[in-house]
């Protein structure tokens, strides 16, 4: 009997909160109202913007109070002569003057010398073409020769790394197999081409 009781409360309870399909229809109506409305009201907003653009004159007077400042007239030959002498001019450029800040030159500081060559250096004082043996290599690679080349985010950091630790004499890393002096896919020809145009 309580059982049936708590289904039978729950149930009424369950579809007062469900709205029926007039009040459904309402809320839509009442939703869709404000939308109408709201595009109705953008609309005409737009509208007069297009059609009655609004026009501010300032005259020097509201733009000197406003903080702007007005067109120049210094190219007009009139205005300016009515205003200046050939002495306020001269004083005037004798205050700017005053201003300038002449500022000395100094040494340029010496650059770091670095022991080894950079990628660009090295491409651009060699001639010899990618995959040609330059230099002896006395290490014998098994399996996969570009395994090397995975631990480099790119080629260029490979030949950076490659140059740094002894190359491209001494191959320590693995990545000069075939003795060109060119850490896995590295081209030089890029650089090259640079200093050729």
């Amino acid at each position: 009997m309580m059982r049936t009781s708590l289904l039978f409360s729950a149930i009424i309870l369950s579809t007062a909160c469900v709205p029926t399909t007039e009040q459904y229809a309402n809320s839509m109506n009442s939703v869709s109202d404000v939308v109408e409305s709201t595009l109705t009201t953008g609309r005409k907003a737009i509208e007069g913007a297009i059609t009655k653009p609004k026009k501010r004159f300032l005259n020097n007077e509201t733009a000197e109070n406003l903080g702007n400042a007005s067109i120049s007239d210094e190219q007009d030959f009139e205005a300016v002569s009515s205003r200046e002498t050939i002495e306020s001019d001269a004083e005037r450029r004798k205050r700017q003057s005053a201003k300038y800040i002449l500022i000395k030159p100094v040494e340029v500081p010496a650059r770091p010398r670095i022991r080894h060559l950079t990628p660009i250096q090295f491409a651009v004082s060699t001639k010899h073409p990618v995959g040609k043996r330059m230099y002896t290599r006395l290490n014998v690679s098994v399996g996969n020769i570009t395994k090397p080349c995975y631990k480099y985010q790119s080629d260029e950091l490979a030949q950076f790394v490659f140059l740094k630790s002894g190359g491209p004499t001494f191959d320590s890393r693995g990545v000069d197999p075939d003795g060109d002096g060119y850490a896995c896919n590295w081209d030089p020809a890029v650089y090259r081409n640079l200093k050729n145009n």
